[in-house]
């Protein structure tokens, strides 16, 4: 528990180990980012109070050791510490402590203090890792792609009008390569453009490096009210599912598809509406501040299908000539086994992933969301021309009139 400084508030993370560790707060969301969790459960569990420096609660705002559950004691979180917590499997507290500013003079030590008593101590502790920002705890690359893997992007610039209850069709551009050296190429590609390799990449260090700043839960369905229920949920969040069985974001989509046959659809739909606001600033009208500089979150679903027709590391089928010596199987039924035995896997990575996307919605930054799904258009640049068509086009030159006289 700290205060931040950037909403003007107390804010939270609370992190539980049931097997895994989960962001409990975080609608049990995967700890996965980093070793933080094990190395503050094993720092603070040791941790021994050195010095006696105060026992004086007029210095706690001086030495940073305000409690940050009584942050109205502070002017603006001014001297409010960070609390941490620890409770063992019964639920009874193993330690609480507040831990503040650096100690002064002392190497790597920190002022620390118990709730509820005045007495503030030195103690060697990293303030790096009590971190109460959702992003520090969580795996950095959501998508876990790698880039030479991808071998179909697609950007779908449609967006919902809400008020008139219809999909606004936009223009849709697809990419494709056979492998993960080979040149981009578009079907529909206008004269006298191609592909620019230097723009499809940013979309693709997007997609191999996304960090995610916090997520909503999104719960299964086990019967029609639930679905009832999560699709008014979607609806909210900018995501608009047909009877059809088509899926629409507000603000479009990007789809991209791996050499293992795998496509990730990544919907995007509204504004996070709390993204906008500055705390404790009001304009003429009494409503919360937005600031020109300030751009919105969004809400990101994703989803994962799986073809077996783009899967490149299907079992490849036997040669007609191919014989089998002996008691061993038959080339086909042999070649049919090893094909079954891969779709197995490949099912058992698709429901792996279903399992992983399925039970949140994300959000993601404006500049994120304008990374995945940038226009179409800024994929292509002009074509630079062949060396035959440079060699016609140079300019004509004429030789002097007259033999030439050395």
């Amino acid at each position: 528990m700290a205060w931040d400084s950037d909403r003007d508030l107390v804010d939270a993370i609370e992190v539980k180990n049931e097997g895994a560790w989960l962001i409990a707060s975080r609608h049990d969301y995967p700890a996965d980012g980093s070793p933080r969790t094990g190395k503050i459960f094993g720092a603070i569990l040791d941790l021994k109070f050195n010095r006696l420096v105060t026992a004086d609660a007029k210095q706690h705002a001086s030495l940073g050791v305000l409690d940050p559950e009584k942050a109205g004691d502070s002017k603006d979180g001014e001297g409010v510490g960070k609390r941490v917590s620890i409770f063992g499997r019964s639920g009874s507290p193993l330690v609480d402590l507040i831990v503040g500013k650096d100690a002064a003079g002392l190497e790597k030590q920190r002022y620390v203090r118990e709730p509820g008593s005045d007495e503030v101590y030195t103690c060697a502790i990293n303030d790096a890792d009590l971190s109460t920002k959702f992003k520090d705890w969580v795996e950095a690359d959501l998508m876990k792609l790698q880039r030479g893997d991808v071998r179909a992007l697609e950007l779908d610039e449609h967006e919902v009008d809400e008020k008139a209850g219809r999909v606004v069709p936009g223009p849709v551009t697809s990419l494709g390569r056979k492998d993960g050296v080979a040149d981009w190429t578009c079907a529909k590609l206008l004269e006298g453009k191609e592909v620019d390799k230097a723009a499809v990449d940013k979309v693709l260090d997007a997609l191999t490096y996304l960090r995610i700043k916090d997520v909503q839960a999104r719960p299964g369905v086990k019967n029609r009210l639930e679905l009832a229920m999560l699709q008014q949920q979607m609806v909210q969040l900018g995501f608009f599912p047909t009877e059809q069985g088509q899926l629409f974001g507000n603000m479009g989509a990007t789809r991209v598809s791996t050499k293992d046959g795998m496509t990730f659809h990544l919907f995007f739909g509204e504004i996070v509406a709390d993204s906008m606001k500055v705390d404790g600033a009001k304009d003429a009208q009494g409503e919360a501040a937005k600031p020109a500089d300030k751009k919105p979150d969004r809400y990101m679903a994703v989803f994962v299908s799986y073809d077996p027709n783009q899967d490149q590391d299907v079992p490849a089928e036997p040669k007609a000539d191919e014989k089998k010596e002996g008691d061993k199987p038959a080339p086909k039924a042999e070649h049919a086994a090893k094909v079954k035995e891969h779709q197995e896997k490949r099912q058992k990575k698709l429901k792996s992933l279903q399992g992983r996307f399925d039970k949140f919605f994300y959000v993601i930054t404006d500049e994120d969301f304008g990374k995945l799904r940038p226009k179409g258009e800024t994929l292509f640049k002009a074509a630079e021309k062949k060396a035959d068509e440079k060699k016609a086009d140079a300019p004509k030159t004429e030789s002097p009139a007259g033999p030439f006289t050395p």
